[in-house]
């Protein structure tokens, strides 16, 4: 089987999330040659993923979790703990 690795980020667009997504993508056909499948998850809603896609040309998968349900049953959204 695939390995995936799961990346969450707050919000699409946004300078550090965008470095991180295309990272990924500059990096796909290593990972994908190592057996990792990549999926971004965030709140956003499907069409700011999509303009995001299309705005950044990305590879990765990307997936929206506009409930928050996701991100917050794996602790990757809701207030900082620092």
């Amino acid at each position: 089987g695939r390995k995936v690795i799961v990346y969450f980020y707050p919000a699409a667009l946004t300078p550090g999330c965008t470095k991180q997504a295309c990272d990924f993508t500059d990096n796909l056909d290593l990972l994908t040659n190592a057996g990792y499948d990549v999926i971004g998850v965030s709140p956003d809603k499907p069409e700011k993923l999509a303009k995001f896609r299309d705005t950044e040309n990305l590879k990765v998968t990307l997936v929206g979790d506009p409930s928050k349900e996701t991100l917050e049953a794996y602790g990757a959204f809701g207030e900082k703990k620092l």
